[in-house]
């Protein structure tokens, strides 16, 4: 039994003939508070196809017509013991995560 690319997919193809390809511009910045002199805020940002992701930079642009992008903030919520710890953990996971999960996915399997 042969699986069929999922259409709806990144990078799989197109539906059609579309005239205007939809694209996100950003720019990142992140900066420490007024009572604390280490930032425990953390972002990320990476485009992820079937074949798999790539780290984006801080300012940038991007056409959605191949890739799906991910924007992700994490607060260490100042105060707390290690938030820098905390919030950049986070998101090293969720960079290892997700990109497995679009494999997955583009695989015909369930993640």
């Amino acid at each position: 039994m042969s699986k069929e690319p999922n259409p709806f997919l990144p990078g799989a193809g197109s539906l059609g003939n579309e005239s205007h390809i939809p694209a996100v511009v950003w720019s990142a910045k992140s900066i420490s508070g007024s009572k604390k002199t280490i930032n425990d805020d953390a972002w990320l940002a990476f485009a992820s196809d079937i074949h798999g992701a790539s780290l984006l930079g801080q300012d940038g642009r991007h056409s959605l017509e191949a890739h799906d992008l991910i924007f992700a903030v994490s607060d260490g919520m100042g105060g707390g013991n290690a938030g820098d710890v905390a919030s950049k953990l986070l998101l090293e996971k969720l960079s290892a995560l997700i990109p497995r999960t679009f494999k997955t996915a583009a695989a015909g399997l369930h993640p």
